[in-house]
């Protein structure tokens, strides 16, 4: 199973840029996601929506089936946080890992069914991150 998990996820662009993208950004990408709240994977999804010319819904966020993903995925979180140093960590480790596949395969889908333009204000504002901190990480993933 997890052989066929990724190998779907192989053929999804976004997919692919993110394991391209994430290694070399990794500590900036986790300190805003640990000081700012901010989804890691939000942010690969609009610098790739940025670099090939697609368009995200302003507020993709309040998708549902991302929400749920989203809400899972910050569960297995916890539990692999309290986990640490213990057996079944690595487990826990890769269903979280799987979790944030399926919440790119979801953005990767909203990219295609976008109807707007892309708005860093949109999610600066929704996390009260000011718009001129965020957008130049976004522009140097983007260019990556």
């Amino acid at each position: 199973m997890e052989r066929e998990f990724t190998n779907e996820q192989a053929r999804t662009p976004l997919w692919r840029f993110a394991i391209r993208v994430y290694p070399e950004f990794k500590d900036e990408l986790l300190s805003w996601q640990t000081n700012q709240q901010l989804n890691i994977n939000d942010l690969l999804a609009i610098a790739y929506a940025m670099k090939h010319g697609y368009e995200l819904a302003d507020q993709w966020w309040l998708d549902e089936p991302l929400v749920q993903v989203r809400k899972l995925i910050h569960r297995v979180r916890l539990i692999r946080t309290r986990l640490k140093g213990e057996a079944c960590y690595k487990e826990a480790q890769q269903l979280e890992l799987q979790l944030e596949a399926l919440d790119l395969q979801r953005l990767h889908q909203l990219l295609h069914e976008g109807h707007y333009a892309i708005s860093i204000h949109a999610l600066s504002k929704n996390l009260a991150i000011k718009k001129g901190a965020i957008a130049p990480l976004i522009k140097r993933l983007s260019s990556y």
